[in-house]
């Protein structure tokens, strides 16, 4: 999940930044969840869960630690009580500051469940729901 900052003004300092992602289905009430920063320049309409872009494959499929995505989550935890059309606002501030300050490129956020299972799973709404309200949001607080 990426995001354009470039309307961010040069100087602006990040005090919060929030990720709201509002879960368009779910078959857990509970699952160990991550994000952590992207380190791949992946193109939206391009990747899949082998590849981050056409004839350039993720390190493992789905991507691994450490070289696809941050060793070290930017927001990690246990959601409970996950139901279609709840919408869980992320503290994301760290990461959208050092992407406003130049300090790490922007490709993004890698979303995952921990330890994904066959059966288990919570589909989050993306930029293409027919409902506006339920899209992915990047909230930013500046000063």
């Amino acid at each position: 999940l990426k995001f354009d900052l470039s309307s961010i003004p040069t100087g602006s300092m990040v005090v919060n930044a929030s990720l709201v992602l509002t879960a368009a289905s779910s078959r857990v009430l509970q699952a160990d969840f991550y994000i952590a920063q992207c380190l791949r320049d992946w193109v939206r309409l391009e990747a899949t869960w082998n590849s981050y872009s056409s004839g350039n494959a993720w390190t493992t499929p789905g991507g691994a630690s450490g070289s696809d995505y941050a060793a070290t989550p930017t927001w990690y935890g246990d959601l409970t009580g996950i139901t279609t059309d709840l919408a869980v606002a992320f503290d994301v501030t760290s990461l959208v500051k050092d992407w406003v300050d130049g300090v790490k490129p922007n490709y993004g956020f890698f979303i995952r469940d921990e330890v994904p299972s066959a059966g288990k799973y919570t589909t989050w709404a993306t930029y293409l729901s027919a409902t506006a309200s339920k899209r992915p949001k990047l909230i930013v607080d500046l000063i």
